[in-house]
């Protein structure tokens, strides 16, 4: 089991942040232990809790179809523009239907993290589920698509906003993201939200 290099450990102004400097990682699963922090109270960290897993390759987070002839696509880390802008990675597939084939004719990057597909093919309105399958492309730091994220399934046209991710905060306050701006009326009422335990 390789491991890499630690180049630095900067305590954030928040007390409870630390950035890591590391030597130059692949597209491999990690796993970080800490040994040896203490908080102010010079209490040890609980071995019960001194380790994570991360992986350093790209996540295929949303896919929204904008148009009848347009999918944008957003990732978690910042990508490779030549990657992204290469249309052959990009496939899709219908869920529970016939649907004709759709073929990417071009790919634009929106952003660091986003691109935009256009498409040719039959995208039906309404309800209808597609699939985007994402292969080989790779972040600005070399990593490839992790495998386990490279897929999304999404909606046809004209089904409104989706909630693209949730960030947890802290305990007390959760981070909803959605695919386009809400209704100020409807999204200020907690009771148009449910959080269940499972």
């Amino acid at each position: 089991m390789a491991r890499l290099t630690i180049t630095s450990a900067q305590l954030q102004s928040d007390g409870r942040t630390v950035l890591i400097g590391c030597q130059t990682r692949n597209t491999a699963q990690y796993k970080l232990v800490v040994k040896n922090a203490t908080d102010t109270a010079d209490n040890i960290i609980n071995e019960l809790h001194d380790q994570a897993f991360f992986c350093v390759a790209p996540k295929l987070i949303s896919a929204i179809s904008t148009s009848e002839t347009n999918i944008r696509l957003e990732f978690d880390l910042v990508m490779d523009p030549i990657s992204l802008e290469t249309k052959e990675h990009y496939t899709f597939g219908g869920l529970g239907q016939t649907v004709a084939p759709i073929t990417v004719e071009e790919a634009n990057q929106v952003s660091d993290t986003v691109v935009d597909l256009t498409i040719s093919g039959e995208m039906r309105t309404g309800p209808n589920l597609y699939t985007v399958i994402v292969n080989s492309v790779k972040s600005l730091t070399g990593g490839v698509i992790n495998s386990l994220y490279d897929e999304y399934v999404f909606d046809g046209m004209g089904t409104g906003p989706q909630l693209m991710y949730i960030n947890s905060i802290n305990n007390t306050t959760i981070e909803l993201v959605f695919s386009e701006e809400l209704n100020p009326q409807t999204a200020r009422i907690p009771s148009n939200y449910l959080i269940i335990e499972t």
